[in-house]
């Protein structure tokens, strides 16, 4: 409900008791499709957020411009005065109207949300999104009615007599949006799937009184988050028709048919709203974790079926072992009729004339001895088979109850503690830390100053492996010159900007370190960027060849972390 009308209208309302005759001070955007508005006499920020799955509009008590990849934007309202903020009686459109005729439109269409300056000749003088687009042309106004009154319902059900109930309200009003069209229709115990004809005169008289108490409700807003407290079960392989209620709501209003989740009331609808975003950012950072550990369960558990099913197609298949067996025991009663060189031998068993395929370079017993063997093997092959289909059972049955519990988790803290528990079971399909520390390449690792991270190499073809396969071309290579030893590598972007000298310096006496000049008080040592260091072809494990270097000379030491 964060772009819902009256959520707008809410807003729209606090903020222009708090920022008229504010003066601009300046707009930026440091994160894609979220632009800042910060002003001169007051220390909190202005928020509009246009992107897709998040339209919003809200205050920051302290929004901290980073030093760098930011942009200036909207840059026209700069030290304007704020004379009023409104929200467009019919739309999603905020306005805030500045002195010198200048008018800002925050738009709040989902995908196509926006951000105009509009001049007092009602063009567009600059955009937040896609200014080349839209800057010079004239501002268009949505033509969209204001709020119907509730009296409309009668008319709506007359017009859609054979229109589903839901679909009957979202069309009469059409501000509501979905959330509160629901609310509408749980408190009045009527099922969104009844038609307008089936709506008898009582339940049109209930629906009156509903949206009456509402409309007192929305005029008197009080912002809340809804959470729900446990997680709803993820179905594998498909989801329910049913649609599922989502972890969290934000409402102004009170919402009964969320009466199962935990309820939070904020005094402030800033407080709310920002308290919102961060708990939903923290549950898409959640799911995309939780994405991550239930791909190899369900790639156990599909490959799991596949291979279960085949081998109890095997199992139930004739015992070839026997039909092998009794081959092989009639050459051997008959290995006097038999000679080399036959491709069939036709045999007499019992009256019966059995053809027995024959390998013509072996002899009759060589012949039994192969059917013999292959009885043997079919034997060990079905007896391997029902082993396996035992113990793929058994881990297919712990890939469940992880996948089970795995889907209960609603929280960060639940996801550690849910990891620690099932840390065993997990690492049986490489998950969790024992399997990643497995994964790990087998480097020397160190911290330097700034948090940089420094891999050095425990042999020839160890260096070869870090060198070539575990660096970055930008990532600084040292190596002490003249004498065998480690490959040291300072991965950039592992701290905090750029590595300082002290961080060079410390990277260089690793390198020192794990040099056959360890004793020696000064090594020199050659540094230079990974994209510098060749390896000519066919030369030996941890040979390289310099293209250009500088050389640092450095105590041999390890850093203290």
């Amino acid at each position: 409900m964060l772009n819902n009308y009256f959520t707008l209208r809410c807003l729209s309302l606090d903020l222009n008791s708090h920022l008229r005759q504010r003066h601009v001070a300046e707009a930026f955007s440091q994160t894609k499709d979220t632009a800042v508005i910060t002003f001169q006499e007051v220390p909190e920020s202005l928020i509009v957020s246009c992107r897709s799955d998040l339209n919003a509009l809200y205050l920051h008590p302290r929004y901290s411009r980073a030093k760098a990849n930011t942009a200036n934007v909207l840059t026209s309202c700069r030290d304007k005065v704020i004379l009023s903020v409104s929200i467009d009686p019919g739309d999603r459109i905020v306005t805030m109207t500045f002195d010198d005729n200048l008018t800002l439109h925050a738009h709040f269409f989902g995908g196509m949300a926006n951000v105009f300056l509009v001049d007092k000749a009602n063009l567009i003088v600059d955009a937040f999104r896609n200014g080349k687009k839209f800057v010079g042309t004239a501002y268009e106004t949505r033509s969209v009615t204001p709020p119907p009154a509730y009296s409309a319902l009668r008319n709506a059900f007359q017009l859609s007599p054979s229109s589903c109930l839901d679909e009957v309200l979202k069309k009469a009003f059409p501000h509501f949006g979905p959330i509160l069209v629901k609310e509408v229709l749980f408190r009045s115990h009527l099922s969104p799937t009844l038609t307008a004809a089936q709506v008898d005169g009582y339940d049109v008289q209930e629906l009156d009184r509903i949206l009456e108490a509402l409309a007192v409700e929305l005029s008197d807003p009080h912002p809340r988050i809804y959470r729900r407290a446990t997680a709803p079960h993820t179905k594998r392989n498909g989801n329910s028709n049913q649609p599922v209620e989502p972890l969290s709501q934000f409402s102004i209003i009170t919402l009964e048919h969320l009466d199962g989740y935990d309820e939070q009331i904020f005094e402030n609808i800033h407080d709310a709203i920002r308290a919102f975003i961060s708990r939903r950012r923290l549950a898409s950072d959640l799911t995309r974790r939780k994405a991550v550990l239930m791909a190899p369960l369900n790639q156990h558990l599909e490959r799991a079926q596949r291979t279960v099913h085949a081998l109890q197609q095997d199992l139930s298949n004739h015992d070839r072992s026997n039909q092998s067996e009794q081959l092989g025991s009639l050459l051997m009663a008959h290995l006097n009729d038999i000679h080399k060189g036959l491709r069939v031998a036709k045999i007499d068993d019992g009256g019966t004339e059995v053809e027995v395929p024959l390998d013509p370079s072996l002899t009759p017993l060589e012949n039994a001895q192969r059917y013999f063997l292959k009885a043997k093997r079919s034997r060990q092959a079905r007896e391997g088979a029902g082993k396996r289909l035992e113990l793929l059972k058994s881990k297919t049955l712990i890939a469940e109850r992880l996948y089970s519990a795995l889907s209960a988790v609603t929280s960060i803290e639940e996801l550690k503690q849910f990891m620690n528990d099932y840390e065993a079971e997990l690492d049986q399909f490489g998950i969790g830390e024992r399997s990643e520390a497995r994964a790990l390449p087998p480097f020397r690792t160190f911290t330097v100053d700034g948090g940089f991270e420094v891999l050095a190499g425990k042999s020839s073809r160890n260096n070869d492996l870090l060198t070539l396969k575990h660096t970055k071309p930008n990532d600084l290579w040292f190596h002490a010159r003249g004498s065998s030893g480690s490959h040291v590598v300072l991965k950039l972007g592992s701290g905090r900007g750029e590595p300082s000298k002290k961080a060079k310096e410390q990277a260089a006496s690793i390198a020192a370190y794990y040099s056959k000049m360890r004793n020696a008080k000064l090594v020199p040592v050659a540094m230079t960027e990974r994209k510098y260091v060749r390896k000519p072809k066919g030369s030996p494990p941890g040979t390289v060849v310099l293209e250009r270097e500088k050389v640092i000379f450095a105590a041999p030491a390890l850093p203290d972390r």
